[in-house]
């Protein structure tokens, strides 16, 4: 769970909360590891996807932290804790309020730049129980 929320000007005056001075995204944000491995989050699905990457990702709704993307370089199946096939792309769109409240992280952090969104990201991998793909895109 996030220990606080960042907030425009134009938000803070919206919902009568502070001013953080950001854009409704925090940037430079470190992310705490959790005690798994990759390959042990893996090896514990039992029916899931594994996104390599996801790019284009764009904040839809501030207050529920809803976001929209794709997924891209890389989607596969995981049947008991394999990885069976490859998949093409998806169109997401999920709170990520939602999507942290049930998930694991895994044992190492990365850093993870974007063009997509200011600042650096210092994340682990992730096992997310609940995060909604919306369509799958015609190209792999």
């Amino acid at each position: 769970m996030p220990k606080a929320f960042v907030s425009s000007t134009y938000l803070a005056n919206k919902y009568k909360i502070p001013n953080t001075g950001h854009d409704g995204y925090p940037t430079n944000a470190i992310f705490m590891p959790g005690t798994k491995s990759r390959e042990q989050l893996i090896a514990s699905v039992e029916r899931g996807i594994l996104v390599s990457r996801t790019w284009y990702t764009r904040l839809v709704d501030p207050r529920e932290v809803v976001i929209t993307g794709l997924t891209r370089d890389g989607v596969y199946l995981i049947e008991n804790g394999t990885l069976t096939k490859t998949l093409k792309n998806f169109r997401f769109y999920t709170s990520m309020l939602s999507a942290l409240a049930d998930c694991e992280f895994g044992d190492k952090l990365y850093l993870a730049e974007s063009a997509d969104t200011p600042g650096t990201l210092a994340v682990p991998v992730a096992k997310i129980a609940k995060f909604a793909f919306s369509a799958q895109t015609s190209f792999a």
